[in-house]
């Protein structure tokens, strides 16, 4: 079961992450977060392709809304533009996050009490279709990997999750930073200068 502590600034949402049915007596509040293009050292990580907007939003969960139901958000990107190759036909999501195991389970029998570390919570296969000349917009299921939260000796143990970071990468690049081409994150600009006052950035 799944169960949000709250909403993200510019980059950041909390989940606790529990397989209990009490924690989901009540609803949860639906998260979202903006997408923006992905940065590396020296500018833009794939300078080939933009895009005008983008979200990623996790859905309101609960009960009775079992861990079978493995779909929990959805990605979105819209009027992608290409500086030269094709535009794309699919795109490759990742969410990875911290997760951590709680230390209390009453029957110990869980093999991940106490585990804390980054690992990948969720996978997308964006499909993608013309948004108007030169453009393309791409969405898809955010979809919780295969294994993960399926282990029935921990369904006593609660698993919150943190630092949540979404990417997207062209078809079959994830890893490879060359290809990725958003991040969660906010576009920030700077006002316009006061050039009547000397202000920084006038001729």
């Amino acid at each position: 079961m799944i169960k949000l502590l709250g909403v993200a600034t510019a980059a950041l949402v909390f989940f606790a992450w529990s397989e209990t049915a009490e924690a989901q007596n009540k609803g949860t509040a639906t998260a979202r977060m903006r997408m923006a293009r992905a940065m590396c050292t020296t500018g833009p990580c794939n300078p080939s392709f933009n895009f005008r907007a983008g979200s990623v939003q996790f859905k309101r969960l609960k009960q009775p809304k079992p861990m079978t139901k493995r779909d929990y958000g959805r990605l979105r990107l819209d009027g992608i533009s290409s500086s030269g190759p094709p535009l794309p036909a699919s795109l490759d999501g990742v969410v990875t996050a911290r997760v951590n195991y709680d230390g209390v389970d009453p029957d110990t029998d869980c093999a991940f009490t106490g585990d804390d570390g980054v690992q990948v919570i969720g996978t997308s296969s964006l499909s993608c279709t013309s948004g108007g000349p030169g453009t393309t917009s791409c969405r898809g299921d955010i979809v919780l990997p295969a294994g993960f939260l399926d282990t029935d000796d921990c369904t006593d143990v609660q698993v919150f999750i943190s630092d949540i970071v979404v990417e997207v990468f062209e078809d079959g690049g994830v890893g490879d930073d060359s290809q990725k081409i958003a991040q969660n994150g906010a576009l920030m600009t700077g006002a316009t200068p006061d050039c009547n006052s000397g202000g920084a950035g006038c001729p």
